[in-house]
């Protein structure tokens, strides 16, 4: 059951945080997040204060017969709080992730072998 919504929610997550990035300036947001590597983290990001409160409401649905369709249909109080945590997670992953980010997106040429996820392999 909860990878089933995990699964429809994610496209939705990916969706919503291509809008809100567009909104912000090229430097440093979309510099960032245009590496796999920052944008997985803040998909995780949304993804970890979400997925609790979407079960319960599929699984009320569930019950009630209500929920019919493979779509996933979000409400706007929903979207909206998508919307807040990526504005909180770009926020986040920027001050946490400063030092590499610096040193290796925003301070010249980026050298892919340096991030530190291809570090562990």
């Amino acid at each position: 059951m909860v990878s089933s919504i995990l699964n429809k929610i994610s496209p939705v997550v990916v969706k919503e945080i291509e809008e809100v990035l567009a909104t912000y300036p090229q430097s440093p947001y979309q510099e960032v997040f245009k590496y796999p590597h920052y944008k997985q983290i803040l998909v995780a990001y949304v993804l970890s204060r979400i997925s609790h409160q979407l079960i319960t409401a599929d699984e009320m649905e569930q019950q009630n017969n209500l929920y019919k369709t493979d779509h996933l249909h979000l409400t706007m109080p929903q979207l909206l709080h998508i919307e807040s945590l990526i504005h909180q997670g770009i926020e986040q992953i920027l001050s946490e992730q400063a030092e590499d980010l610096h040193q290796y997106v925003l301070g010249g040429v980026v050298d892919p072998a340096c991030l530190r996820s291809n570090w562990l392999g």
